[in-house]
């Protein structure tokens, strides 16, 4: 047991420092197999669709999906307007990106984003995202129209959200075992009309 680790917590200098020469000391033995670490992850990735898109959904005025691209980690949040009476979108129909994950990740170690939901008038997308991996969430709402992120965002929630009319979140805080605890409502502080 190293008691200077438990002392100073993983996250001081010397936990760092530690976890470092633990890495390198990892790497060097590990040196010799590095080819069938490759040939594993080649066949693994040989095994996976990696440009997808995912089943569109129907709502109101427009089709909305995720897709995803080769050599892209992570996904792209889409909509397509309906013009007429079509099932699916058509292929001719002009695709809106409303959130691209793999920008909102740069720059990050770690990046997930849940919740991603619409406005009943489909001009904000609110959704929750974690840049920390200790699962403690942040709301956050964008203004389709502008791609404007609006200031009335809200810290230290679970992932779960919810729109209730165009103005108004439903949203879970967690408990000190990170449980979802208590339902909030968040009417936001800048109200704008859509044209």
């Amino acid at each position: 047991m190293d008691n200077n680790l438990n002392q100073h917590g993983p996250h001081s200098t010397y936990g760092l420092l530690r976890q470092r020469q633990e890495n390198a000391y990892s790497e060097q033995e590990l040196s010799p197999l590095a080819d069938l670490r490759k040939t594993l992850y080649d066949e693994h990735i040989s095994h996976l669709k990696e440009t997808d898109d995912r089943a569109a959904c129907r709502h109101a005025n427009f089709f909305y999906y995720t897709r995803t691209v080769k050599g892209l980690s992570y996904k792209l949040h889409c909509r397509k307007p309906i013009t007429g009476a079509e099932r699916i979108p058509l292929d001719s129909a002009t695709e809106e990106i409303l959130l691209d994950e793999n920008k909102m990740a740069e720059g990050k170690t770690h990046c997930d984003i849940k919740s991603v939901k619409m406005s009943p008038n489909h001009s904000l997308l609110a959704y929750s995202v974690d840049y920390t991996g200790d699962e403690v969430y942040e709301l956050v709402i964008i203004n389709i129209k502008t791609g404007e992120t609006l200031p009335d965002s809200v810290k230290k929630i679970a992932s779960s959200l919810s729109w209730g009319d165009d103005n108004t979140l439903f949203y879970l805080t967690q408990d000190e075992q990170l449980r979802p605890y208590r339902m909030w409502r968040h009417v936001r502080l800048f109200v704008f009309s859509v044209q």
